[in-house]
Protein backbone atom coordinates (compact mmCIF):
# COMPACT_ATOMS: atom_id res chain seq x y z
CA UNK A 1 0.00 0.00 0.00
CA UNK A 2 1.43 3.29 -1.45
CA UNK A 3 0.44 4.77 2.29
CA UNK A 4 3.23 3.22 4.32
CA UNK A 5 5.68 2.93 1.28
CA UNK A 6 8.48 5.10 2.51
CA UNK A 7 10.93 6.76 0.34
CA UNK A 8 15.13 6.47 1.32
CA UNK A 9 17.01 8.64 3.38
CA UNK A 10 17.15 11.92 1.93
CA UNK A 11 14.25 11.73 -0.19
CA UNK A 12 11.90 12.61 2.56
CA UNK A 13 9.17 15.92 2.40
CA UNK A 14 10.81 18.87 4.40
CA UNK A 15 8.23 21.40 5.62
CA UNK A 16 8.43 24.79 6.19
CA UNK A 17 8.41 24.32 9.77
CA UNK A 18 11.35 21.70 9.55
CA UNK A 19 9.17 18.61 9.76
CA UNK A 20 10.05 15.73 7.34
CA UNK A 21 7.71 12.87 6.03
CA UNK A 22 9.18 9.85 4.64
CA UNK A 23 5.80 8.29 3.62
CA UNK A 24 2.41 9.32 2.76
CA UNK A 25 1.32 8.93 6.20
CA UNK A 26 3.33 11.52 7.91
CA UNK A 27 2.46 13.27 5.48
CA UNK A 28 -0.75 13.06 6.23
CA UNK A 29 0.13 13.81 9.50
CA UNK A 30 2.44 17.05 8.65
CA UNK A 31 -0.12 18.59 6.45
CA UNK A 32 -2.94 18.46 9.02
CA UNK A 33 -0.39 20.33 11.66
CA UNK A 34 0.64 23.28 9.52
CA UNK A 35 -0.98 26.41 9.42
CA UNK A 36 -2.67 28.15 6.79
CA UNK A 37 0.42 30.18 5.95
CA UNK A 38 2.81 27.28 5.88
CA UNK A 39 0.63 24.81 3.89
CA UNK A 40 0.24 27.98 0.93
CA UNK A 41 4.42 27.97 1.46
CA UNK A 42 3.92 24.47 -0.41
CA UNK A 43 0.50 24.47 -2.31
CA UNK A 44 -0.66 27.89 -4.26
CA UNK A 45 -1.92 28.41 -7.95
CA UNK A 46 2.23 28.57 -8.76
CA UNK A 47 3.49 25.62 -6.91
CA UNK A 48 2.43 22.01 -5.49
CA UNK A 49 5.27 20.72 -3.53
CA UNK A 50 3.24 18.32 -2.51
CA UNK A 51 2.32 17.07 -6.10
CA UNK A 52 6.11 16.95 -7.37
CA UNK A 53 7.71 15.22 -4.16
CA UNK A 54 4.40 12.32 -4.63
CA UNK A 55 4.92 11.97 -8.37
CA UNK A 56 9.25 12.06 -7.84
CA UNK A 57 9.32 10.38 -4.91
CA UNK A 58 6.10 7.46 -4.35
CA UNK A 59 3.45 7.30 -6.60
CA UNK A 60 3.01 9.13 -10.15
CA UNK A 61 -0.79 7.56 -10.85
CA UNK A 62 -1.86 9.24 -6.85
CA UNK A 63 0.30 12.51 -7.95
CA UNK A 64 -2.35 12.96 -10.71
CA UNK A 65 -4.94 12.39 -8.88
CA UNK A 66 -4.17 15.14 -6.64
CA UNK A 67 -2.06 17.58 -9.46
CA UNK A 68 -5.06 20.05 -9.57
CA UNK A 69 -6.10 19.45 -5.54
CA UNK A 70 -5.29 23.08 -3.54
CA UNK A 71 -7.41 22.70 -0.75
CA UNK A 72 -5.53 20.97 2.26
CA UNK A 73 -8.83 19.27 3.69
CA UNK A 74 -9.36 17.76 0.34
CA UNK A 75 -5.44 16.88 0.16
CA UNK A 76 -5.02 14.90 2.96
CA UNK A 77 -8.42 13.28 2.16
CA UNK A 78 -7.11 11.74 -0.97
CA UNK A 79 -3.46 11.35 0.14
Amino acid sequence: MATQKKVRAGKEFVFCNGAKASSLAECKAQLKKLTPEQFAQHVNEHKHDIYVWVRDCLDPKLAQTIKSVTDRNKLVALL
